[in-house]
């Protein structure tokens, strides 16, 4: 066993949840054949973590088949990951749609600073 955060306390995870924001997401296709994909994510009142993606995606695609996904957090500065399984729920309220869309937005130019919308 790996303790990567101290005590593996919840604080501290939720602390390197908000220390990154890029992800590798992993899904499975309706064949069984996984797939990966890097992502921007967001932690929503430090318990929910959101992402955007275009509905025609390989990972949209397979996430309406099959809700389970999981994902990859690495820290670039030091070897230290966290991983995450989990249930993928889609967005359907269009304030809140838009408030994620807002802040992922925002974290993306932050990150990107080259990046033309």
């Amino acid at each position: 066993m790996f303790h990567l955060f101290e005590n593996d306390s919840k604080q501290a995870i939720e602390d390197f949840l908000k220390l990154h924001n890029l992800a590798v997401i992993a899904t499975v296709d309706p064949s069984g054949k996984p797939s990966t994909s890097t992502i921007f994510y967001g932690l929503v009142n430090d318990r929910e973590l959101v992402f955007m993606t275009k509905s025609q995606t390989a990972k949209a695609e397979n996430l309406k088949v099959n809700n389970k996904a999981a994902l990859t957090i690495l820290n670039q500065e030091k070897p230290v990951a966290l991983n995450i399984n989990g249930e993928v729920e889609e967005i359907l309220d269009i304030q809140t749609r838009d408030e994620v869309l807002q802040k992922l937005f925002k974290l993306a130019y932050a990150n990107l600073h080259d990046f033309a919308p």
